[in-house]
């Protein structure tokens, strides 16, 4: 059973217009490695944030410090799931063409 309060921030993030969820890669979505190369997603981690990103109005993120190409190669996260690279230096570009046109209207 939730809590009163949790059940509250639930209702309260259901009821926003639009949502971004953002989550970072190692440790997260993936077990540390000793070998980064090696740091897979859990399929289990893939299969929550494809769910989540299906939602409608919602946005998803995975950032990691990892570079964008490197993030993309390991990570294999579907487009509807935008990749942050370089510590938020490096943004897919479908993400940012998105933050554009929201910042136009």
């Amino acid at each position: 059973m939730i809590s009163s309060e949790l059940h509250e921030a639930i209702r309260a993030v259901a009821r926003v217009p639009q949502l971004l969820v953002g989550c970072d890669y190692d440790g997260t979505l993936a077990p540390l490695q000793d070998d980064p190369t090696q740091a897979l997603p859990l399929p289990e981690a893939v299969a929550a944030i494809r769910a989540v990103a299906a939602l409608a109005a919602t946005t998803v993120v995975v950032v990691s410090g990892r570079s964008l190409r490197d993030l993309a190669t390991l990570s294999r996260l579907p487009s509807e799931i935008h990749l942050v690279g370089s510590h938020a230096g490096v943004i897919q570009a479908a993400l940012a063409l998105e933050r554009h046109d929201h910042r136009s209207r």
